[in-house]
């Protein structure tokens, strides 16, 4: 699951990108912002190791929550392998 989780991520990325091209806008003008209603935290770590760093949360307690837990994980990785996260109230 872990692989099909990071393919489909670079695929909708690789998508972005290519919309980008199609109309003459720099891709890095565009946040994909991945939202983790109702998913574990292991799925947030799996696509944060692979490099997401913009991560959205539409219900406030499950966004502390969670961002807690990030957080602490992430102080027990090496900082120079996994970037940090932003987290995002999304409606």
């Amino acid at each position: 699951m872990r692989r099909k989780l990071v393919e489909n991520w670079k695929r909708i990325e690789q998508r972005i990108a290519d919309a980008c091209q199609r109309f003459g806008r720099d891709p890095s003008s565009v946040k994909l912002v991945a939202v983790t209603k109702s998913v574990t935290i292991d799925v947030i770590r799996t696509l944060v190791e692979a490099g997401l760093t913009e991560l959205g949360e539409s219900r406030v307690q499950e966004l502390g929550q969670r961002a807690a837990m990030l957080s602490e994980w992430l102080q027990r990785r090496a900082r120079d392998t996994v970037r940090g996260a932003r987290w995002f109230r999304v409606a």
